[in-house]
């Protein structure tokens, strides 16, 4: 998951040469690369998604038990790339764009 920060300029001519900058909007993105495992509620739940583009929940966790560290929010495909079977093993990658508030919780 990639979240960058926009800049912006607040440079006045009170700086002494100085630039200061202030934070502003963030942008959210990743990437999703899986196995296709035909059946799975999930992954249709995703493809039905990104077919109708509509925007979707997501969580993404960095950890594992007992300090998970979780981010939740709502966000859109971008780009989505099936791939064939390979060894009897299809793939499911798509690009995702974050759309408001993301969420930080720990459990």
């Amino acid at each position: 998951m990639n979240l960058t920060v926009d800049e912006l300029e607040t440079t006045t001519h009170d700086d002494n040469g100085h630039r200061t900058y202030l934070p502003n909007h963030d942008d959210i993105a990743f990437d999703v690369a899986s196995r296709w495992e035909d059946g799975d509620p999930g992954q249709e739940i995703v493809l039905g998604y990104i077919f109708a583009k509509a925007v979707f929940p997501f969580v993404f966790t960095m950890e594992t038990a007992p300090n998970r560290k979780r981010f939740s929010g709502n966000g859109f495909a971008k780009t989505f790339s099936p791939a064939g079977p390979l060894n009897d093993a299809g793939g499911l990658a798509f690009s995702m764009r974050g759309s408001g508030v993301l969420m930080d919780t720990q459990s």
